[in-house]
């Protein structure tokens, strides 16, 4: 469970991206990102991924503090609609988007 949740923080803050425009134009700016994940775990299948761009205001867990609610949906119940669900009501998500879950690798 503990990998789940430090891979779901991994890919979330890999992609944070600067939204700073130092021009001060109005013009938007588009940011492509691509994210690989490799499930090394033996018989034990990801949850779906949630993959969120924010700035720096935004944390979704602080070490040493209980996990969010919405995080604990991912980790306990597998369901990544609670996350995803913050980019329409906190305004230092950009955007989120949902990745496949994956099934148990075959060695």
């Amino acid at each position: 469970m503990k990998t789940r949740i430090l891979l779901l923080a991994s890919a979330v803050a890999v992609i944070a991206g600067c939204g700073h425009n130092d021009d001060d134009s109005p013009a938007a700016q588009n940011y492509r990102y691509t994210v690989s994940v490799q499930n090394l775990s033996a018989n034990q299948p990801l949850s779906p991924l949630a993959v969120l761009a924010h700035n720096s205001s935004f944390s979704m867990f602080e070490v040493g503090q209980p996990a969010s609610v919405e995080l604990e949906h991912l980790a306990e119940g597998g369901s990544n609609a609670e996350l995803l669900a913050l980019s329409s009501s906190d305004d230092n998500i950009y955007t989120g988007t949902s990745g496949n879950g994956s099934s148990c690798r075959d060695e």
